[in-house]
């Protein structure tokens, strides 16, 4: 319940800021392409728990990549509201150790909304920036696959059966927030960035909990990417 008072906060004061910087300069209307690697996990995964992982389960990242494009809007030369739009790849991996060791490979992907607030500092041709904002998303694909030292299994989430209990069990909208920090200048003529983020759901990407292997936890994304950008 705070998390989304929080939220709902953040997305009032978003417009109010803007309607005051927006007076005090000429707005700029920018635009650019983004694209990425991700390395995400699920966290509050409560392995001890699950009968499926044997209490034996280690928790890794699961690698990607991710794509979009911006609209940039700035109020002065220091701050700008900057909405996108993602496709990206979510989700988690699990060493499964003892007798039978492997792995389960759980594959999340998602179109992507982030509405974010932009600060860039200094006049350098390349500077810091920094973005924090709240990130909407739908989920587009779902996939778990399953290694062993003699088989692979691929199974799609819409035929996916926990025990009999629950078909396709992962949520299929998520909401959170993403922070970061990088460097934007000019580079061949073109305007260029870096960026390192991290996004976190608020959301849990599970629809039972209690019945998606006995935990009480709530798993939810997370996830960091680094990313790159050109636009005007």
């Amino acid at each position: 319940m705070h998390i989304r008072q929080s939220l709902f906060r953040s997305l009032v004061a978003i417009p109010l800021i803007v309607g005051v910087l927006s007076a005090q300069s000429a707005p700029r209307t920018s635009f650019g392409i983004l694209v990425g690697g991700t390395a995400a996990k699920l966290s509050d995964v409560d392995v001890g728990a699950a009968d499926l992982f044997n209490g034996l389960s280690t928790i890794k990242y699961r690698y990607g990549f991710q794509v979009g494009a911006y609209v940039n809007r700035s109020f002065n030369s220091m701050f700008s509201l900057q909405p996108e739009l993602h496709y990206v790849q979510k989700g988690t991996k699990l060493e499964i150790g003892g007798t039978s060791p492997g792995s389960l490979t759980i594959d999340l992907s998602y179109v992507e909304v982030p509405v974010l607030l932009r600060a860039d500092f200094g006049s350098a041709s390349w500077r810091p920036f920094v973005t924090a904002g709240p990130t909407f998303s739908f989920r587009v694909g779902c996939k778990a696959t399953a290694k062993t030292s003699g088989a692979t299994l691929s199974v799609d989430c819409k035929e996916f059966d926990d025990d009999g209990t629950i078909a396709d069990p992962f949520e299929t909208t998520d909401f959170g927030a993403t922070v970061g920090a990088g460097l934007v200048g000019s580079l061949g003529g073109q305007r260029a960035l870096v960026q390192l983020r991290y996004g976190r759901g608020f959301k849990t990407v599970i629809k039972d909990v209690a019945a998606s292997g006995g935990s009480t936890q709530a798993p939810k994304n997370a996830v960091l990417s680094l990313v790159f950008g050109f636009g005007n």
